[in-house]
Formats: C-alpha cells, structure tokens, sequence
C-alpha cells in the first residue's frame, strides 16, 4: 500500500480547466467525455409516470416483502455471491433481517435480534453477515452450505455512548481482506471490520476474538484484553471537539486505516502491535466536506499484486461532488459535478471493479448514473456516462458477484430489439424497490478514452484487467485447423508426389477449412439467434409483469373508485330509504294514537266520573276541617299574643325612645332600599354601623358575582374594611363570605396610596383565621375553599408561605395552604 504524504492544507485547484457540460434527459442517457477532467453533468427532468424501464436494463422479481424501507437509517440492503439480506418494517413483526439465496430461493428470517437494527453488511471474502443494533451490540452470521444460518460471534456491553454520540449514526465498516501471494494457501480466512459513532473508532480482528471465545458470546471488555484484537481510537481536532466520524475504511492488507472526519479531513492510521499510529492528514477540499472516499481497488483474485489504496474516489455535497485522486502524489486526475433541481438529492456510490464502472443511486429520481473510468497514460480517466431510469421507486441497491439471467455471459439487445453498437459491459446488481426485492442486469456502453492532459506518475496504478479493453477472442474450431496447414506430409515416396500430395491436401484441407467456417458462422447466428430470442421473451416475460403490475393497479383504482360510488349510493339509498320508514311511522303513531284517544276517552270520563271525583271529594272534606282547626287554635294563640304585646306597649308608652325592634325594622328598612338603588352605599352604612348582623344582612341580600362583575364597584377603602369584618366572622355563613373574600381578593389594590399601609396587616388577620379553620375543620369541601382563599390572598405577595413547624392540622390539611 502506498504511504501518501501530502500536506494538511492541499488544494483542489483547477483554475485552467473549463467546464465540461454534458446534459442528461429523456433520449440522451449516455455520453462520452471529450475530456474528463472538469466534467459537469445536468441532470434533466424525467417523467414522474414512466411506464417501463430504461432499454439497457433487465429486471427479474426475486420476491414480494410486506413493510416500508423509505425511512429506515443505514444500510438496508447488502449481498454476498447468491446471498442476498435486506431489512424492512412492518407494523405487526416491527422491523426484520431477512436472507435469501438467490440460486436455491431458500429464505431465512432472524429473530433472535433483541434490539432494532441499525446497519449491516456482508463481508467481502466470506459468507459472513455482520448486524449492529440500536444498542451497540455486534452480532456476526455465517451461512453454512445447505443455507445453514448460524450466529458465528457476537460483541455485546459495549460502553455506553454520551448524549452528542447518541445522536451520531452507528456503522460498520469490513475489511476486504486480501491475503499476500507469498502466503500459504491453507491460510485460513482474516476476519475484520470497523464499528464507529460519534467520535469513536473500534477495530475488531473476529478472528482472533472467535479463537478467544469458542462459544461466540464476548462482551467489549473481555474482547479487549484479548491479544490484538481491539484497536479503538477517538478522533478530534484543534479548537473543534464537535467534530465527528463520517467514514471508515480499512485496507485489504489490514495494515491500515483511513478515517474520514466531518469536518472534511481524512486522517490516516497504521496498524502494529501497539495499536493505530497516526500517520498523517489529508484535506481534498473542493468546495465542500469530503464525506465518502472509494478506493479503485483490485480485489480479484487475479490482480497481479498490484498496491492497494494506488487510486481513489473523493464525494462531497451528497455524492453530487467526485473527484479522482492518484493516492501516491494526490495529483487530481479529475473530477464531476452534478447539477440537479433539488439541494437534497443525495447519490450513493458503489466501485463495480468487474466492470470498471462507478454507479451512483438518486433515490429521488430512481435512476442510476454509471461513471466509466478508462486507462489513459497509465493513470484512470473519467471515459463516460449512463443513465438508468426505472419506472419503480428503487431505495437502495447492491452488487451481484453472479447472475441468474440466461444470458449473463452473452451480449444482448434492448427490450425493443435494437442491436446493440460498439463495446458493453454488464454489471449485475440487486435492489429493493416499495414492495419488491429484484434482480438487475444493466448493459453499459464502453466508451473511448478522453483525451488526456495529465503526466504519467510511476507507471499504472491499476490493473490492465481493470481499465484496459482488451480485443482478444478464445481460439475456436477455426484456428486450431488453420495451424495445421504447415503441416508436411512425411510419408510421400518422391518429391513430385509429395508436391501434389501437398498441393491436393492444401485444397482438401481450403475446402474443409472453409465448410467448417461456414458451419461455424451459422451455429453461432444459431446461437446469437436463439440468444435473442431468449432475451426477447425474458424482456416481453418481464415486460408483462410490468403491464400486469399497471393493470393491477388501474384495476385497483377503479375497483377503488367503484366501491366509493357503490357507498355513495347505498348511503344514498339508506338515507332515503329512512326517511320513507320515519314518514311511515310517525303516521302509523298518529293514526294510533287518534285511535287511542277515542276509545280511552271515553272510558276515562266514565272512570273519572265514577272513582275519582268521589274520592276527591272525601279528601277535600277531610282536609278543610283539619284545616279550620288548626286555623282556629292558630288564630287564639295570635289573640292571646297581641294581647300580651298591647300590654307592654301601654307600659312603655310615655318613653322617649321607640321600641328596639321597631328601630331595628325601621334601619333594615332603610338598608334594604339602599341595596336596591345603591349596593355601594349600603355596605359602606352598614360599615359605619359597626353592626356583624347588618353587615351579614346586607351581604345575603346582595349578589356578589352581580356586585362585582361592574368594575371599580366600591372605593378600596371600603373594600379593605369590607374584608377586616368578614375576617373577624368566619365563624358562621363561611360559604357566602368565601364568595365576598376571593372577589374582595381580586379586587383589592396593594399598592393604592389610601389603603396600603393597612392592606398587609388585614391580609395578616385573613391569613391567620384561614390557618385557624383549617387546623379545626375536618370537612374537605371547607378545607378546598380555604387553600383556595389562602392560596389566592398569598398571591398578593405580602405573607410568606404556610410555616413547616405546623404539625397540629387535621392529616388533609397539611397539604390544602
């Protein structure tokens, strides 16, 4: 692997390089680069209601899945060779890991997942599945030959995350371990992967932690004290702790690990026996944070042992930004832009090293942008550009290592049976689109290579097999007899009869040579043919299924559309129908009821006439004599009264005062018309009386809500003396003075220059009797009313809260003040 060595600070600097436009839209979906240094590519605007998919692509439903993926976080869709795992949610089971193999269709659920998962992924070298939960804990499946799924590790109590790492994605990241030629073939397989969130960074070497722990179960702190198992970092910057890890990629050699920060710089780290050694920084910055970074690697078992890490991928702004950096000098060799309508388009990259393509997913626009890269000068060149759309929502997609298309090593035409021109490459992908888990075959068209400005830099970085086209044809029938024709009869007796020997078996062997050329051509437009034909009826198979979906569909709507205007009508129906049985029924009520009233009637005259008057009579006579007695023991006891009263009133007669309960009626008299023209000034007489009773006989005969509903109703004066009396007689008619007390409260002005030297004192007194009731009072209506009335006169703010050391009320009462 190379060392690069650049510093911090280097720049993506293109200031003489122009801008290379090309435009993408409906009819122009690939395009080759003059020159793919600065190429800008604008996406148009595509048709929300296509009915089929691009002509270069071949689908194939693997299965139907019941549940959403649109909002589900991380990876939900990885593949293996045939081995295929996605997630989705669904209301009833929540959210689920599901397994397929693609060759057998054999299918696997897990279940024993104790947590939501957040992220997974297939190893790259083995049929290894790695599922991290909401929790942190790592769990590691192997699927065995027979579709045998097994749990081969799990890492579990890991150290609990802070509140800014809670909120940062959790993510795994595998190794894609090579092992050196050098090695022995027995070698066993290196198994390792990086989990990270937040600011933290975990190396995890499974093969060491399996060997560590036969069973599989480890927690985070008996793996780390396990020999070179654990390498953990936490990464930050000068003057920035807010930063945070966005990626995470780990060498195929294991000896090194590249760290991509959030704020845009990628810190590189060695591996040895005392851990990761940081070795340098490197700051592509071009315009926007790096937040991914794909390295062109060779991971084929035939790649020469070229480097690793020789060329990569720099994206920003969501994927709409790639550049492409030689890693031994970290010369930019080129870069792209996307220009779409929508800032919040965000592609997802993926290296097909097969076909030296980079495919990137818009989500939005459910089209897939393939970026051909050639070799030019030894160096890779953006060569290209294709566009895939599809007609279904696609969410995620992954890469296939097989095909289970007829046709997968052939070449083949379009669905509408256009030949096909010039160099293709395929490249086999699975997707998850709403409610389906599909195959994908795209064919690709090979593109020259740009014309090239930059200088080799120490030869190719790549492999041949990668980026060169190659012309070469396997050698058939035809050559192998063509090298036969320098063959020298050595059996002839003379050289004369050797001559024509040869002369005659040259023209035997022309005409052999040339009727096998024509069998041979023939066969293989046989096979071309029959190829075609299998291609056209696999296209017109799925096409089908696509018409079949848009049929099922529009069936659905109008079934949808006829079951609204079937309702409609019977709702219709019904209620008219009701109306009809209403209208019916209160005419056969009324008809009864005449009926009724007729026959009843007369025999409830008769029944009056005969039972009830009688009887009525009885008890009128019954009870007017009761009545006349009483009445006359009634009228005795008043005589003998006045009587007694004229007496006393002749003893009294020459005094100069009246009588005290004349006065009295009199000064109720006159009170009683005051609060009939003017409440005000009868409480304010009865006030100056300094009589209880004749306040508290004014008070029963005014309303207070009535009272004080009219604002500034009485002087505060008057009010704050009003409240002073009717604390003094709580005692008794507590209700009705509770009524005056909280309006009184809401009335009252504290800081009024008349009454605010006296107002605390008479909140003090109120204060005190409210306590006074409540520590001797065991009726929990009267305890409410008085923590109301307490609560509101201390909100006035000039009496402290109800004092702890009162321990002597009722149990209710120490919580009503």
């Amino acid at each position: 692997m190379h060392s690069p060595h650049a510093p911090v600070e280097r720049q993506w600097v293109f200031d003489d390089l122009i801008d290379y436009t090309i435009s993408l839209s409906p009819g122009n979906e690939s395009a080759r680069f003059e020159v793919g240094d600065n190429v800008v590519l604008r996406i148009g605007t595509f048709e929300d209601d296509r009915e089929r998919d691009s002509s270069n692509v071949q689908t194939k439903t693997i299965m139907d899945y019941k549940g959403e993926v649109q909002e589900l976080r991380g990876r939900i869709l990885t593949a293996y060779k045939d081995l295929v795992a996605f997630r989705c949610y669904n209301e009833k089971t929540g959210e689920t890991v599901r397994i397929i193999d693609l060759s057998t269709r054999n299918r696997h659920q897990l279940k024993d997942l104790e947590h939501r998962p957040v992220d997974m992924a297939f190893a790259q070298n083995s049929p290894l599945l790695a599922i991290l939960d909401a929790e942190s804990s790592l769990y590691i499946y192997k699927i065995g030959e027979g579709f045998n799924v097994e749990r081969f590790l799990s890492v579990t109590n890991w150290p609990s995350r802070s509140t800014r790492d809670a909120t940062e994605r959790l993510r795994i990241t595998w190794c894609p371990y090579v092992p050196d030629a050098s090695d022995d073939d027995n070698q066993d397989e290196w198994h390792m992967l990086a989990v990270y969130s937040g600011r933290h960074v975990s190396i995890l070497s499974l093969t060491l932690l399996k060997e560590s722990s036969p069973d599989g179960e480890i927690d985070f702190d008996q793996a780390k004290n396990v020999a070179d198992a654990v390498y953990s970092v936490t990464v930050d910057e000068d003057n920035d702790h807010d930063v945070y890890v966005k990626g995470v990629y780990i060498s195929p050699d294991a000896t090194a690990v590249a760290i991509i920060k959030s704020s845009g710089l990628v810190s590189f780290y060695v591996m040895d026996d005392d851990g990761l050694k940081f070795a340098h920084n490197w700051d592509p910055k071009f315009g926007s944070p790096v937040t991914d970074i794909v390295f062109l690697d060779d991971l084929r078992p035939e790649r020469n042992d070229l480097p690793f890490w020789g060329t990569c991928l720099a994206i920003a702004d969501g994927g709409k930004k790639v550049a492409l950096y030689e890693c031994q000098t970290w010369k930019c060799l080129g870069r792209i832009r996307f220009e779409v309508a929508s800032d919040n388009t965000e592609f997802a990259p993926y290296f097909d090293v097969s076909t030296r393509f980079v495919h990137f997913l818009d989500v939005d626009r459910s089209s897939i942008y393939s970026i051909e890269l050639a070799t030019v000068d030894g160096l890779p060149r953006f060569a290209g550009v294709t566009q895939t759309s599809f007609f279904r929502s696609v969410y995620a997609f992954a890469p296939l290592n097989s095909s289970t298309f007829d046709n997968a090593d052939q070449s083949f035409d379009d669905m509408f049976g256009n030949e096909s021109e010039g160099k293709e490459a395929r490249s086999s992908l699975c997707a998850l689109t709403s409610r389906s888990l599909v195959e994908m075959q795209i064919q690709l068209e090979v593109h020259d290579a740009p014309s090239g400005k930059n200088e080799k830099i120490g030869g190719s970085v790549l492999s041949p097999n990668v980026f060169d086209v190659g012309n070469a044809r396997s050698a058939g029938p035809s050559e192998l007899f063509k090298s036969t024709r320098n063959v020298k009869n050595t059996r002839s007796d003379s050289p004369l009869i050797q001559e024509q020997n040869n002369a005659e078996l040259e023209k035997k062997l022309d005409l052999v040579l040339e009727r096998l050329d024509l069998l041979e051509n023939a066969n293989s437009r046989g096979n071309d043919s029959s190829d075609q034909i299998v291609t056209m009826l696999n296209n017109l198979a799925e096409e089908g299924r696509q018409r079949e979906d848009l049929l099922l569909s529009t069936i659905g709507r109008t079934m949808e559309n006829l079951r609204t205007d079937l309702m409609t009508s019977l709702d219709r129906g019904l209620t008219e129908n009701r109306r009809h049985v209403e209208a019916s029924m209160v005419a056969i009520h009324q008809k009864n009821f005449e009926l009724q009233s007729k026959v009843l009637g007369g025999q409830f005259k008769q029944a009056f006439a005969e039972t009830v008057v009688p009887s009525l009579e009885r008890t009128c006579t019954q009870l007017f004599d009761r009545l006349n007695d009483s009445f006359q023991n009634g009228l005795n006891e008043y005589l003998k009264s006045m009587k007694l009263a004229l007496q006393n009133a002749a003893l009294t007669l020459n005094s100069v005062n009246p009588p005290p309960s004349v006065a009295i009626a009199n000064e109720r008299f006159a009170i009683m018309q005051l609060v009939n023209t003017n409440p005000a000034l009868a409480f304010e007489t009865a006030l100056n009386k300094g009589d209880p009773t004749l306040l508290e006989f004014v008070c029963s005969h005014v309303n207070p809500d009535a009272l004080f509903a009219q604002p500034n109703c009485m002087s505060q004066p008057v009010l704050v003396s009003l409240l002073q009396q009717l604390t003094i007689t709580l005692s008794h008619e507590r209700d009705l003075k509770y009524r005056y007390i909280e309006h009184i409260l809401g009335a009252i002005q504290p800081t009024d220059a008349d009454t605010s030297s006296v107002v605390p004192n008479v909140l003090s007194q109120l204060l005190a009797s409210l306590k006074e009731i409540a520590s001797r009072t065991t009726d929990s209506m009267v305890l409410r009313q008085t923590r109301l009335i307490y609560q509101l006169a201390q909100s006035i703010g000039f009496q402290s809260p109800l004092p702890t050391h009162i321990t002597s009320l009722p149990p209710d009462t120490h919580n009503i003040i």
